[in-house]
């Protein structure tokens, strides 16, 4: 079964756990509507079974999750949540973009759910914001999966960034033939003077989207001015964050050709950096595989998911 934006109502009909044991919000962080996408097993939502929740990375969305969540749903026998992160998606818009908003974001939303505690799995920045949710939030964090992200990313991430967003924001949206497909080809196009990679440039391409205000233009789903002017705040880590720690089970999963493991393995700064915060960390590296490795070795992921949540 799949739903987007399942009922909060309903959910709650699904869910028969006690109260929230969630910590009150943070008065002082403003949350946003986030939206999600559910599926559940052919047994549906159990209430004995703790939900997967996955957040996305940066300039992405839950649709790109659809696959993997659909099949893990059934792999697992659980239900699994793929939710939008603020300014992305289907969510809600806002100024800002900094780690403890994000996580307060998914607490919010969880809580809307009745959902009082979760495997968290996210990856690149949505690892970050797990990350900062298990540290922040750890009752409600049953088990905690990131997907190639660390504390400490790599130097020189941030400019790369920046350039694929300055291109975005500089591409002109008029449908000039009234077709999606046709502006971000042109995107596309535009983007190959600071990515190379045919890939990551369709993916950046495919948040345009038709303008349901004006049928001569399309918009980007993101907003980009948000994310560009929180970029900083996105490619750092919540210093603020420092003495907390999650001491649940947690699994840090890499690709062996990502950027973010130039050795091709996660190095001995990284493991220091995570046991800063982590006290149970297990690592796999997968061959093969870049940045996003739930795209490019499914099945191998989604092995080294199972494997891991099975054994708890």
């Amino acid at each position: 079964m799949f739903r987007i934006n399942a009922n909060p109502s309903m959910v709650k009909k699904l869910c028969s756990w006690p109260p929230s044991l969630l910590n009150k919000a943070s008065k002082s962080i403003s949350t946003v509507q986030l939206s999600h996408a559910e599926y559940l097993p052919k047994s549906g939502w159990e209430k004995d079974k703790v939900p997967l929740v996955i957040l996305h990375g940066l300039c992405g969305s839950k649709n790109n999750w659809h696959i993997i969540s659909k099949k893990l749903a059934q792999r697992l026998n659980r239900p699994v949540l793929a939710v939008d992160a603020r300014n992305h998606g289907d969510s809600d818009h806002a100024p800002s973009m900094q780690y403890r908003e994000m996580a307060q974001d998914v607490v919010a939303h969880l809580d809307q759910l009745s959902i009082p505690r979760a495997h968290i799995l996210g990856h690149s920045m949505g690892g970050r914001t797990v990350m900062a949710l298990a540290l922040l939030q750890p009752e409600l964090v049953k088990s905690l999966i990131v997907e190639d992200s660390t504390p400490n990313w790599p130097s020189g991430v941030g400019s790369i960034i920046r350039n694929y967003l300055e291109v975005m924001k500089a591409v002109d949206m008029s449908l000039l033939d009234g077709s999606v497909a046709s502006l971000r080809k042109r995107a596309i196009d535009q983007l190959e003077s600071v990515e190379k990679n045919m890939g990551i440039r369709a993916f950046l391409a495919q948040n345009i989207v038709a303008d349901k205000d004006n049928p001569s233009s399309a918009v980007w789903r993101l907003n980009l001015d948000a994310i560009y002017d929180s970029l900083d705040d996105i490619v750092s880590w919540d210093s603020s964050l420092a003495g907390l720690q999650y001491t649940g089970p947690s699994c840090f999963i890499g690709g062996a050709k990502s950027v973010h493991q130039p050795t091709g393995e996660f190095s001995q700064e990284q493991k220091d950096n995570v046991a800063l915060y982590f006290t149970s960390p297990q690592y796999h590296i997968i061959q093969d595989a870049g940045h996003w490795v739930h795209s490019e070795q499914p099945q191998r992921f989604m092995d080294c998911v199972q494997d891991f949540l099975n054994g708890l």
